[in-house]
């Protein structure tokens, strides 16, 4: 037994036994090295802005990338959804979109079978590594229908749909919720990301 006790003990001293696990240890918790080019994707709003009332929501995409990133004109896209969670699933509110930052923000319609709202937004202007831009503001109207059949609630998904080739990082810029995604503008609290 005294032999095993010392052998361990010779072990640990050299650095033999405890250098392995400790090793791989690093290796496991290690971060991945980051893309030259990645876009996120993330919402914005006024704590103020109840569920189903008037207000304004930001979309914002940040390059978390170590690069600029800039792009051909029209190649960089994000498709906005605007679903309905709550109230009447086959009424069209009235969304407003401006874009921000040279970006162009088109309405591609309703469809009723889906309660869905869709926009495309297209960026024309490069983002520096680090940099967030609010590229595109969706002006919800008052959510609140007539004879009383209930306040329209709804949330925000975008997807980037146009990226450089070498972009092909997805976890950040595909179905980006609103319920997950979106702070506060003034606090930067996390909202609960229902308009």
């Amino acid at each position: 037994m005294k032999k095993f006790r010392a052998l361990g003990a010779s072990l640990v001293a050299t650095g033999l036994l405890a250098s392995a696990p400790l090793a791989a240890q690093a290796a496991d918790t290690e971060p991945p090295a980051r893309p030259d080019h990645d876009l996120s994707v993330m919402y914005s709003v006024s704590p103020l802005k109840k569920s189903g009332h008037p207000g304004l929501v930001a979309l914002h995409v940040s390059n978390v990338g170590t690069k600029n990133y800039y792009a051909p004109s029209l190649v960089v896209q994000f498709i906005v959804k605007v679903h309905t969670v709550s109230g009447p699933t086959d009424v069209n509110r009235v969304i407003t979109p401006k874009g921000y930052n040279g970006a162009t923000v088109t309405d591609l319609g309703f469809d009723e079978s889906t309660s869905t709202r869709t926009f495309r937004v297209i960026l024309a202007n490069g983002l520096r590594s680090g940099e967030n831009q609010v590229v595109a503001n969706f002006n919800f109207a008052d959510g609140q229908t007539r004879h009383h059949e209930g306040r329209i609630v709804q949330e925000i998904t975008t997807s980037q749909v146009g990226r450089l080739p070498d972009d092909t990082t997805t976890r950040n810029d595909q179905d980006i919720n609103s319920q997950k995604w979106t702070w506060n503008d003034m606090n930067h609290r996390q909202n609960a990301g229902l308009f």
